[in-house]
């Protein structure tokens, strides 16, 4: 309680300090080059007294004395003061602000390497901004990103889950995944996204499509990349305190600005704590009325006269309606802090680190299985990097090197066959860690940029599994062998244009030196073949785009992504039940071969008084796509009294194909009103057309198979309203059937999930310059759904929410 009692004291004197008797001062900020769209994200300030500009460009601040100077700032226009003295009306403020055009000061985005305009990417970019982040009822960084893009998710209850993108299948574990986890354009440092800070994100930029050559390895469906405040202005910050269902309480604050001359800093912390467990949804309107969607349909793997046939089945899918669900409480905290340095005035250096700790965190396990497989759990994570960049001449320079450490101890607390024991105790143990050096060129030529770069970075991964508590004799072992990652690679970039600026060309290229080590591994359970492999590793890439008219674009990209393969796809074995009588295997294969793509999209984009749309049509073709087969086997296996009911193993898919069509659209009836209001509805969505692999069989006929975990249809729509101090959206997400392997059945068959769609709300006011209310609303249908089944997500939950800024 110490620490929310700091926190309390905080807020209570920084509410005294700064007290409520001010000149009040509102307007609205519009862009130069379309003076009747508004700007939002424009930074105002007056002393150490901030806002930011909304999203229908309305700003509304306090100032303590007449006369004053408004400073108006935003990353990529140049900036712009306004005197302001006494009998000057302050009510109404229009100010227009001028785009700036030199690279340097674009919105920072990953597409290649460097600042660059969002409107100026070739490749299909989103950026999920603060206001959106703010906008979201979130438990992770997970909530956020399926809720404001369109990514085929897999979540867990307690702290775990992950994303795919483009068709490529979400994960949440390994060194070698197909969506690359950035911070700060630089490896993050974590396998599952729920242990990503989302309270220090200032925004989030999601590239979708291949980037192996801007990247490497792990790039195949797209990047996420995590933007954390880099303060270089007037110390400020915000505070909030939230309390909502299941008697939850979130404390969080970020502070940043200016040190003296020379040093500038930031600094974030957050707490989150829920104290009940949760309920599932019971109202299910969407599910029952609406979709129909109240069972799941199984395809089982059965042998008759020693063949392999289909058998197809029907199960409930209401198991959990209205309950309680046991073991859902936990609570982390999260700290981040960034301290700046300027050199020179062209050379700078940044030291930043970050933590996310969560100790005792409930999992409550398959509900089918009524909490006998229910655990604790303690996770850490820590990160950090120095970066050095500057400018010479031409040369804009950057030097970084990184370290990261990720470990998660799974807790038993109740014994095979499901009773509680007496002495919980730490049954496993997962880490990986990573350390790195990043260092890039950029040159500028006349207007052409082109960008030179060497990254190397080491991953290390081990699991270790204790059958008894420490206090007694055992025998430490693993299902997976320790292993290694090394890359080298180096990538060059160009950001080109053509015809006054209307033809954007990004062509790049890179080689990667990987090297996959299986090393010594104590205790494995199984016969281990030690070594390396290293293959080098050529990708290209090319993305254009051409500016039709000054409102529609046309863009294109091809690219080719690799990917290795994980330890546990070689080498690992895993028996599930033991004790039971029914048992299931998962074995690796050690002549797997790395999984390489190649990808092409076009698309799209058109943007006009409060019109906006972009889509995009893609195509993925994957060779030796690494993918799990399960199936009983081919005679009666007994292992230590237990039946073996199915064996899964890992083998390369011939070819896979993937094919889609992503659209985005808007409109802003405010502009009907001159903009004094905001009244957006929007969709985004995306739809597969084809997502299956294709494997010949002993008989050359190909056998194909849709792509676990992908829903055919993704939908992300609803409406927003912004009118002067009053925001308020409700938004909707709707996910078609997915397949997946059931686990939860001995035989494993596959599982076809039934659709499932929700609905949220948010509503902000804000009270004065600095003070907040904001109200979340999440599912409020009541459905009772999932991301994995088995493990439910919450019900309907409220959560009340005060912010101050300063």
């Amino acid at each position: 309680m110490n620490f929310l009692h700091l926190i309390l004291l905080c807020i209570l004197s920084l509410i005294t300090s700064y007290g409520f008797g001010q000149h009040i001062i509102s307007g609205r900020i519009y862009q130069s080059n379309n003076p009747d769209r508004p700007l939002q994200g424009a930074q105002i300030s007056v002393g150490n007294n901030r806002a930011i500009s909304e999203a229908d460009g309305t700003f509304y601040m306090g100032v303590a004395n007449l006369p004053a100077t408004l400073t108006f700032m935003h990353v990529s226009y140049n900036t712009k003061t306004l005197d302001l003295k006494n009998g000057d009306r302050l009510d109404d403020i229009n100010v227009i602000m001028s785009e700036k055009y030199s690279s340097l000061d674009q919105i920072v985005v990953t597409a290649g390497r460097f600042p660059q305009r969002r409107r100026d990417i070739p490749q299909k970019m989103e950026v999920i901004s603060e206001a959106d982040i703010n906008a979201t009822t979130s438990l992770d960084m997970t909530d956020i990103l399926k809720k404001n893009t369109t990514v085929n998710v897999i979540q867990y209850p307690g702290l775990l889950s992950g994303i795919g993108i483009r068709g490529f299948r979400p994960q949440f574990s390994g060194l070698n995944q197909r969506t690359l986890l950035l911070v700060n354009g630089r490896p993050a440092g974590a396998t599952n996204m729920g242990f990503l800070d989302a309270n220090n994100a200032e925004r989030v930029e999601v590239l979708k499509g291949p980037a192996s050559a801007l990247y490497g390895s792990q790039a195949m469906g797209g990047v996420v990349n995590i933007i954390t405040p880099q303060s270089t202005c007037d110390i400020g910050g915000r505070m909030n305190v939230s309390y909502g269902s299941f008697n939850t309480y979130i404390f969080s604050g970020k502070i940043g600005g200016d040190i003296s001359r020379k040093f500038d800093f930031d600094v974030a912390a957050s707490l989150y704590k829920r104290a009940n467990n949760v309920s599932l949804g019971n109202g299910n309107l969407f599910r029952n009325l609406l979709l129909g969607a109240d069972s799941a349909k199984q395809v089982y793997s059965i042998r008759r006269n020693g063949n392999l046939v289909d058998s197809i089945g029907y199960t409930p899918d209401t198991t959990g309606d209205g309950q309680i669900r046991p073991y859902t409480k936990y609570r982390y905290h999260t700290t981040g802090a960034r301290l700046g340095y300027k050199i020179t005035n062209n050379w700078r250096m940044d030291l930043s680190g970050s933590s996310f700790t969560a100790k005792n965190v409930e999992s409550p396990g398959e509900i089918f299985k009524e909490d006998r497989d229910a655990g604790l759990k303690n996770v850490y994570r820590y990160s950090g990097d120095l970066t050095l960049s500057g400018n010479i001449q031409n040369h804009e320079l950057m030097f970084r090197g990184y370290g990261s450490s990720e470990r998660s101890d799974a807790i038993a607390i109740r014994n095979a066959t499901g009773k509680l024991i007496d002495t919980p105790y730490i049954a496993r143990r997962s880490g990986y860690s990573w350390r790195g050096f990043q260092a890039k060129d950029a040159m500028q030529i006349g207007e052409q940029k082109i960008i030179f770069g060497y990254d190397y970075n080491y991953a290390f991964g081990k699991l270790i599994i204790f059958p008894v508590p420490a206090d007694k004799q055992r025998n430490e072992y693993t299902t997976a062998p320790n292993s290694s990652l090394v890359t080298h690679g180096i990538y060059t970039q160009a950001q080109l244009s053509f015809l006054e600026r209307t033809l954007r060309v990004n062509p790049g290229v890179r080689f990667d030196n990987t090297t996959f080590n299986i090393l010594e591994t104590p205790g494995f359970s199984n016969t281990l073949k030690t070594g390396k492999q290293s293959n080098l590793f050529f990708s290209p890439s090319i993305a254009a785009q051409y500016d039709i008219t000054k409102t529609l674009v046309v863009r294109g990209s091809i690219g080719r992504a690799f990917v290795t393969p994980d330890a546990s796809n070689i080498a690992g074995t895993t028996i599930l039940g033991k004790g039971t009588g029914k048992i299931t295997m998962t074995n690796g294969n050690p002549d797997l071969k790395n999984e390489s793509s190649w990808s092409q999209d076009i698309g799209l984009r058109f943007a006009k008084r409060g019109w906006y749309a972009d889509v995009s049509y893609f195509a993925t073709q994957v060779k030796d796509r690494i993918t799990p087969k399960a199936a009983p086997p081919a005679q009666p296996t007994v292992v230590d009294g237990d039946n073996v009911t199915a064996i899964t193993t890992y083998f390369n898919s011939d070819n896979s194909y993937i094919k889609g069509l992503e659209i985005i659209a808007s409109y802003d009836f405010g502009i009907l009103a001159n903009h004094r209001y905001n009244l957006r509805p929007f969709l985004n969505l995306t739809r597969y057309f084809r997502y299956e692999d294709t494997k010949q069989n002993a008989s050359s006929a190909v056998e194909k198979t849709i792509m676990n975990n992908i829903a055919k249809n993704n939908y992300l729509f609803g409406i927003d309203y912004t009118y002067k101090h009053l925001n308020a959206k409700l938004s909707s997400r709707y996910v078609s059937h997915r397949w997946d392997r059931n686990y939860n059945d001995a035989l494993r068959p596959l599982i076809e999930y039934p659709p499932f769609m929700t609905m949220d709300f948010f509503v902000a006011y804000k009270l004065s310059p600095m003070h907040q209310l904001a109200f979340y609303l999440d599912n409020i249908t009541d459905e009772n759904y999932y991301e994995k089944r088995g493990y439910n997500l919450p019900g309907r939950n409220f959560r009340l929410k005060y912010t101050f800024e300063f």
